[in-house]
């Protein structure tokens, strides 16, 4: 997943509170929260997408769910 989308999600959830705790309390960055929920986290501005994955490739997805289904349950994790 896109480095960049990670931290957009760290930066409109972070107030969220899971589990009675902030989100922003919980990770420390929007790569570490996306790193936690298993994506790859792909920077091709920082020269990190040496794996030859791309932003918003189903391969950068550890699990076998797409992208898009894995991205919106991540967020509903969040939002609980």
């Amino acid at each position: 997943m896109c480095l960049e989308h990670c931290e957009r999600i760290f930066a409109i959830c972070g107030d969220t509170p899971v589990d009675g705790h902030a989100v922003s309390k919980l990770y420390s960055s929007g790569r570490h929260f996306c790193e936690v929920h298993g994506y790859e986290v792909v920077d091709p501005e920082g020269g990190t997408a040496s794996s030859g994955l791309t932003c918003f490739s189903a391969a950068s997805r550890a699990g076998v769910l797409g992208w898009a289904a894995s991205a919106f349950a991540a967020l509903l994790l969040a939002l609980r």
